[in-house]
């Protein structure tokens, strides 16, 4: 297991994993590719509320960063974030999020992710689309 990061928002705590791995189970990639489309199919809904859209895009951006690069390190995403954002406090806790979902789908199949659709149990693309 990778190393942790303890971050606090308030009196909330979080601990995220420093770096994700992509699984290497062809059937996981598959799962996470079409759990990247349905993010994408989410954010055109209409009227999304600011924070499920918010909430949305920063889980496309990290599972999107994941699929292309294999390996992404929460530190170069937060400094990212930081760079970016006029609100780094609030970003960084979706940043924070974000992660924790996709690395719980990554490494426990959404085993511990409350709410939510979960992965798609049939799905096994294995085209990177």
């Amino acid at each position: 297991m990778s190393e942790m990061i303890n971050l606090a928002f308030g009196d909330t705590a979080v601990a995220v994993r420093r770096e994700l791995s992509l699984p290497e189970d062809p059937v996981r990639q598959g799962q996470l590719r079409a759990k990247l489309e349905e993010y994408r199919k989410r954010l055109q809904v209409a009227n999304l509320s600011a924070h499920r859209e918010a909430s949305t895009n920063y889980k496309v951006w990290v599972l999107q960063q994941l699929l292309d690069r294999h390996t992404l390190s929460f530190e170069l995403m937060r400094s990212a974030v930081a760079a970016e954002s006029s609100t780094p406090t609030l970003s960084l806790a979706y940043l924070a999020y974000a992660w924790k979902v996709i690395e719980n789908y990554c490494y426990h199949g959404g085993a511990y992710n409350r709410g939510g659709t979960g992965l798609d149990r049939k799905s096994t693309r294995l085209n990177s689309s």
